[in-house]
């Protein structure tokens, strides 16, 4: 049996497997051109200067809007100068070197004016974290847990009344929240019970007072 020629299409599938390529690498070469038309005279791996248009902290990346007034630049987080988490603010001045790819204009570096670090955003993104579980046993606040603590150790205290003269096994009131919570099977007897026990003379004699 002959063997197919090498990049012969061999079924159905595979021929709708390179229509699909074809058409993205179709749409990827729509992209290039128009990003090669938005760009004007800048040419990729030169310098420029530009501003931040916008740059979305939760998806780390946004836009530039170079000085020249050409299309704008694609950035990533990544390609950011900075210390700590990377990003920009708007209308923060910059300088960066770019590339064409398939999402146009992609910047593949982005520095301050004159090569040093970006200043980024002012805001910061807020953690997502559960209010209960977050809560640090140091010092009571939430955000952190006691291990990482900018307070020095507390003296240790109790739980159910926040003394430090003793710890939550030791407390004097946790036998009576034991006892609100449980209700009557918490294992004390009853006032009427004890009341009894304390006087057994009383049922002798309401017994004789009966038989009179």
């Amino acid at each position: 049996m002959a063997e197919a020629p090498e990049g012969a299409v061999g079924s159905e599938g595979d021929g709708a497997s390179e229509t699909l390529t074809a058409a993205e690498q179709e749409r990827a070469d729509e992209v290039r051109a128009a990003a090669v038309k938005a760009a004007g005279d800048q040419l990729p791996g030169e310098l420029y200067r530009g501003k931040c248009k916008w740059f979305s902290l939760a998806k780390c990346y946004g836009f530039l809007t170079p000085d020249d007034g050409s299309g704008d630049v694609f950035v990533h987080q990544r390609v950011i100068k900075m210390v700590g988490y990377r990003s920009l603010d708007t209308n923060e001045e910059v300088e960066y070197k770019f590339q064409f790819s398939e999402k146009g204009r992609e910047a593949t570096t982005v520095t301050g004016v004159d090569g040093g670090d970006c200043k980024g955003s002012k805001r910061r993104l807020r953690p997502k974290y559960r209010r209960t579980a977050n809560r640090c046993f140091n010092c009571g606040n939430s955000g952190h847990h006691a291990k990482d603590c900018p307070e020095p150790p507390l003296p240790k205290r109790c739980y159910a009344c926040h003394a430090e003269d003793h710890l939550w096994a030791d407390c004097p009131n946790k036998a009576s929240q034991g006892n609100s919570s449980n209700g009557s099977g918490s294992g004390e007897e009853s006032p009427k019970t004890t009341a009894e026990e304390a006087s057994p003379s009383s049922k002798a004699e309401e017994d004789g007072e009966g038989k009179t």
